[in-house]
């Protein structure tokens, strides 16, 4: 190296400087030798080439801290390196030089690994063992225990209890005090563990008598129980026994034990209290019956059963027999006739489950059905049984079908008979019992049939909406955008809330409805315009008929409203003048006549060929080629049935064509393919729909000679009836009269079937040019332009003075019953006289009309002018 590099001068010597850090950093290697003597080297430090010590990073000797060689510069050359000066070379600086030659001949391990120790011969050292007794083991190179051997003792048994075999836990503990602990909690002693026995009896007290894996027994003070003496001793019984002419003979050294119930616990339970097995059935059900057993005394846990068997969304709070009367004893429950038990075992009921619900009689309708429908079988395979033993008791071998029969001796017959004779006389005992029950339920059946689920409510009362627990009712309105009736929003608004706000202000009600629905309307519809720019909040409020609606009282709980900015209101939907069909039945009468009534179709699907005009044929009159049903006279009738039959069939055809009777003198349609199929065309005034039914019929057809007919049946058009009346009074003080308009079969020339149409929306016969087409009542309405007068209610073909009183409602089996003025009633007289004749028809109404003008300003003006579009 240079000599400038070690700190030398240009001459060769070395400074005093250099000389007093020399004699510095020695005193300071000698005075850490001499401290560091009585304790072992760290096996983390490093030595120095000169000798020194050097503490790694993070330890301290002293106060001292130094940075070890590794932590130089990576890449520094060492020339740069100042050389440390001993004192011994500066009187020689030749010796420092050739010294420092041999020391950079000889290092070649790099300045960063620490020097060469001897190692101790054992590669793992016990984390228990403190680190000099390591070192000690080491330096005299005897062998080092490893660690995995050095595991504390660790108890593991199968615990039992003490005396059994049947309780048991695998248990793990370092200490038997813990063993203990573990055990008492493990096998749900009684009281806490206290002492251990192995399987030969010895008790342990140290985890050193406890072998691994063993099995022991774990006592709470007791002393050990052979858990196998009871099989031993009868095993030794066993076989010290001998048997005997009088019986068997014991060992004489072995006493007799005691004589134990073989009952388990739970039969044991079962024996001490008696339970009972009894059918249950969901309230307002007849099949899929549960059996439940419980104890008579115990009806709370009797409905905590029936809840968990049938799975019942809310606790079971009441049981019903088969009348209705409530069980609020057990005992009060009947068992089953005896032809119903299935097992020796009796069971007890029926009985009804209900959540708190009052009773429901459909549910024992429906059993009684089901057990009449399984004994009627037996009990006629019974009578059979019995006759073939008659046969077989009289010796008419020849007609016995049952073989079995015929290897019976009298005795045995005789036996068999008196057995048959008592299954029949219990069948038929049930089947009266449930017959007679059915006829008393049948008027409770009828009434929850007709009040439907209200029925079972009946015990729950009914609040009133202004009753004070209820508070204030609120509303629900439908909202429509002016001018649409479609994209309805529901508006909820709090009345309570908006009263207390208002303070008897109805105008001030009247704005917060307004801006509730407004801010609703908004909210449904954010993408849609929400009205003019006249105002940003809605201004009025109108119903369907487009009346404005100012008082908030009138409004009531789903109700159609439409929102207005300040506009006038616009119609919702335009009405049209539209065709509909019901189908038509003739009824022929004893003295030959024919009756017609109409029913509704039912559907789109029901009149097969609706859409096909071509399948259908007009006829003026009903059509003769209709086979009907025919009623007969009674006096002609002989069979009781068929008569019963008749007369049903004779109040159902009074009724339907008392409230809707056709004049068979009018136009129907008749199928090609089914001659009993026959339609009744009619006219109404129904909003526009894109697809109706049948469709095109609200589409008409215009032709130059003035005919109107519809798209959907060409072959009719519009006809003024002449024999249909008309005298209305559209308001106070303003009647109009004329006549009915009608589908008529189409017919070229008539002039009944030809109209005009003036610049300004009449529509006007040509038979009568002083009449126009007039939609009679509100829109979507079917008003009855007839006059029915006094002398229309009396019956045709009775004495004067003698009317028809429907006492029975309006039902299906209406009979009719004749009183005369005075309201007393007269001798029933034949239903079928006069019956459709006279000149009013129920079942026929009249939508449209030909009647006089009306003033143009009149409010009725507006439904005697007709757009065409």
């Amino acid at each position: 190296l240079p000599t400038h590099k070690l700190g030398r001068s240009a001459s060769g010597t070395v400074s005093y400087e250099d000389l007093i850090v020399a004699q510095y950093l020695d005193e300071i290697r000698k005075a850490t030798k001499d401290k560091g003597s009585g304790q072992p080297p760290s096996p983390y430090l490093q030595q120095l080439l000169n000798g020194g010590i050097r503490y790694a990073q993070g330890t301290t000797a002293g106060k001292l801290q130094t940075r070890p060689m590794s932590a130089s510069v990576q890449g520094r050359s060492p020339s740069r390196e100042r050389a440390r000066i001993d004192a011994k070379f500066i009187t020689d600086p030749a010796a420092f030089d050739a010294e420092h030659k041999d020391v950079k001949e000889k290092r070649k391990r790099p300045s960063s690994a620490p020097a060469a120790r001897n190692r101790a011969r054992s590669n793992s050292f016990s984390s228990y063992a403190p680190q000099s007794s390591a070192r000690a083991g080491s330096s005299t190179g005897a062998k080092v225990k490893p660690l995995y051997k050095k595991q504390p003792k660790v108890i593991t048994v199968t615990a039992f209890k003490n005396g059994s075999r049947e309780v048991f836990s695998r248990v793990t503990a370092p200490t038997i005090k813990e063993l203990l602990e573990l055990c008492t909690i493990k096998l749900s002693l009684g009281s806490a563990a206290r002492r251990v026995f192995l399987l030969d009896g010895r008790e342990a007290f140290s985890p050193k008598d406890i072998p691994r894996e063993a099995e022991v027994y774990v006592s709470q003070g007791e002393p050990y129980k052979d858990p196998y003496k009871p099989v031993k001793t009868q095993e030794q019984l066993k076989r010290g026994a001998m048997w005997t002419m009088n019986g068997i003979l014991l060992p004489q050294d072995i006493k007799r034990g005691k004589t134990k119930s073989a009952l388990s616990k739970r039969l044991r339970t079962l024996v001490e209290k008696r339970r009972h097995r009894i059918l249950i059935f969901l309230n307002g059900q007849g099949v899929k019956g549960q059996e439940v057993v419980a104890s008579l005394d115990a009806l709370p846990q009797f409905l905590d059963a029936c809840t968990g068997t049938m799975s019942l969304s809310s606790p079971a709070r009441v049981l019903y027999d088969w009348s209705g009367k409530e069980i609020v004893d057990l005992k009060e429950a009947d068992p089953l006739d005896k032809v119903l038990q299935t097992a020796t075992t009796p069971v007890l009921g029926p009985l009804w489950v209900s959540k708190g619900e009052g009773f429901s009689p459909a549910g024992v309708e429906v059993y009684i059905q089901e057990v009449l429908a399984s004994l009627r079988p037996k009990l006629k395979a019974g009578k059979e049984y019995k006759s073939q033993l008659q046969l077989a008791e009289a010796g008419r071998t020849a007609k016995v079908d049952r073989v079995e029969l015929l290897s019976m001796d009298k005795t045995e017959i005789k036996n068999a008979l008196n057995e048959i004779d008592e299954l029949i006389s219990d069948l038929s005992g049930t089947i009266s019992k449930y017959r007679d029950q059915l006829r008393v339920l049948e008027p409770r059946v009828l009434e929850e049939r007709d009040t439907g689920h209200e029925y079972k409510m009946k015990h729950i009362k009914s609040l009133e909406a202004t009753d004070r627990l209820v508070g204030k009712q609120g509303l629900r309105l439908k909202v429509f955008e002016n001018g649409r009736d479609e994209g309805e929003t529901l508006i909820y608004f709090n009345m309570r809330d908006a009263e207390r706000a208002a303070k008897g202000d109805s105008k001030r009600l009247m704005e917060q409805l307004l801006a509730t629905c407004t801010a609703c309307q908004r909210l449904a519809n954010p993408v849609s315009n929400p009205g003019p720019a006249l105002s940003s909040v809605a201004k009025k409020l109108y119903n369907r008929d487009g009346r404005e609606i100012s008082n908030i009282y009138s409004l009531h709980t789903e109700q159609e409203v439409w929102l207005s900015f300040g506009e006038d209101f616009k119609p919702p939907s335009v009405s049209v003048l539209q065709v509909c069909f019901d189908k038509a039945q003739g009824v022929t009468l004893p003295d030959g006549r024919t009756v017609a009534y109409r029913e509704p179709v039912g559907g789109e699907d029901s009149v097969e060929g609706m859409d096909r005009h071509s399948h259908w044929e007009a006829t003026v009159g009903f059509p003769l080629e209709y086979e009907g049903t025919e009623l007969r006279d009674e006096r002609d009738i002989e069979e009781e049935e068929e008569r019963v039959r008749n007369k049903a069939a004779t109040d159902r055809v009074v009724t339907h064509v008392r409230t809707a009777g056709l004049d068979t003198r009018g136009c129907f349609l008749h199928n090609k393919e089914d001659s009993n199929l026959v339609l009744y065309p009619e006219l109404s005034v129904q909003p526009k729909k894109k697809k109706g039914w049948p469709p095109g019929c609200q589409t008409w057809v215009i032709n130059q000679s003035g005919l109107i007919y519809s798209r959907t049946m060409p072959q009719l058009a519009l006809t003024v009836n002449d024999n249909h009346r008309v005298d209305t009074e559209v308001s106070e003080g303003l009647t109009v009269a004329g006549f009915g308009v009608t589908m008529q079969k189409r017919m070229v020339g008539n002039p009944a079937q030809q109209w005009s149409f003036s610049p300004d929306g009449y529509i006007f016969s040509v038979a009568y040019p002083d009449l126009v087409m007039t939609f009679l009542g509100d829109q979507g309405s079917q008003p009855t332009s007839d006059l029915i007068t006094t002398s229309d209610l009396i019956t045709p073909g009775l004495p004067q003075g003698v009317t028809v009183l429907n006492m029975n409602g309006d039902d299906d089996d209406f009979r009719p019953t004749l009183v005369d003025m005075d309201g007393e009633e007269v001798i029933r007289h034949d239903p079928l006289a006069g019956l459709g004749e006279g000149g009013t028809f129920p079942g026929q109404k009249s939508v449209v009309d030909v009647v006089e003008k009306v003033p143009a300003k009149h409010p009725c003006a507006q439904f005697q002018r007709w757009a065409l579009k």
